[in-house]
């Protein structure tokens, strides 16, 4: 037998004997958790509140006027406020609108309360891509399109603790 055939028969069975499955009862070891589609008005009713903003990319907000964000429901989009100032000053006011025809949800439920999401914008001529973690009152939320510059796209974070519920 070759040893690379031999090592992944070793792996195999290795993992079989100390992994499980989302049907099985998890009493082995890892239980793996499926993603299901979650109704994107339903992902904003989750989420909806207003969140002090602990961080936002990285940096401690440093103006009393950019250091909250909010989520709110409408009877047709999702509206999202998340400021950003770069540490050197300017100041986008971080309005995200999605609409909830053109976005799908993604959720995977973790032990211990813990909620992942995966956001997909798409209107038929730009899909945008965001995730969000969320466990009790806490919630980073990762816009993995944002426009840093005319040129440059990158990853925005916003750790945020929920502070009043909508």
């Amino acid at each position: 037998m070759k040893p690379v055939l031999f090592l992944s028969l070793v792996f195999a069975t290795f993992a079989m004997a100390h992994c499980s499955t989302a049907q099985d009862s998890g009493q082995r070891g890892i239980t793996a958790s499926r993603e299901e589609a979650l109704d994107s008005r339903a992902f904003f009713e989750e989420v909806a509140g207003k969140y002090k903003i602990a961080k936002a990319g990285g940096e401690v907000p440093h103006d009393p006027e950019t250091a909250t964000a909010s989520f709110k429901v409408t009877a047709a989009i999702g509206e999202v406020t998340m400021p950003y100032c770069l540490p050197s000053g300017g100041c986008d006011p971080g309005y995200l609108d999605f609409p909830y025809t053109e976005t799908k949800v993604f959720v995977t439920r973790l032990p211990e309360g813990k909620s992942e999401y995966r956001l997909v914008f798409n209107d038929g001529s730009v899909v945008q891509n965001f995730t969000a973690t969320r466990v009790g009152n806490s919630l980073v939320f990762r816009n993995l399109q944002y426009a840093l510059t005319e040129t440059e796209i990158g990853t925005l974070v916003h750790e945020l603790e929920k502070i009043t519920v909508e």
